[in-house]
């Protein structure tokens, strides 16, 4: 499962490159064995990932594929970078034992949660809009009252 760290990171992730590549999928990694040291993968597109199931999915062409690295840090252990960005495409299977989240078009009727739901997330950037578009219409009234006679 995502920490609350990771799930932060990836949320703020999603929201902040969703105008340019508004379809992602994330997923854990919790198999480290071998020189692996990624605890997540995350994979943005400008257009729709597939999923053919919970656990494969087709990533188109001209995708960026980011590799998290959120464990303990050590400069005589790890020399990679936190987060790495390569570009990737073609079919992505997870293993059926991680969690994902991803906003992907399923094929069947089995789906994904999508971290932009979680928390409210699109719903919430809609009422804070909302909220101050009606502080402002109040403002304006208040000093339509004050100065208006």
């Amino acid at each position: 499962m995502f920490t609350a760290v990771e799930t932060e990171y990836l949320r703020c992730l999603v929201m902040t490159m969703s105008k340019e590549y508004p379809y992602y999928l994330a997923y854990t990694v919790t198999d480290e064995t071998g020189n692996n040291t990624a605890d997540a993968y995350i994979y943005f597109s400008k257009t729709k990932i597939t999923g053919n199931g919970l656990y494969s999915y087709s990533v188109p062409s001209g995708s960026l594929r980011y590799r998290l690295d959120s464990n303990g840090y050590s400069s005589t252990t790890n020399t990679a970078a936190r987060v790495q960005v390569t570009t990737a495409s073609g079919a992505v299977t997870v293993h059926s034992y991680e969690f994902v989240y991803t906003n992907a078009s399923f094929a069947g009727t089995s789906i994904q949660p999508d971290i932009k739901k979680l928390n409210g997330g699109e719903t919430v950037e809609s009422v804070q809009g909302l909220g101050i578009i009606v502080t402002l219409l109040l403002l304006v009234l208040i000093i339509w009252r004050i100065f208006g006679r």
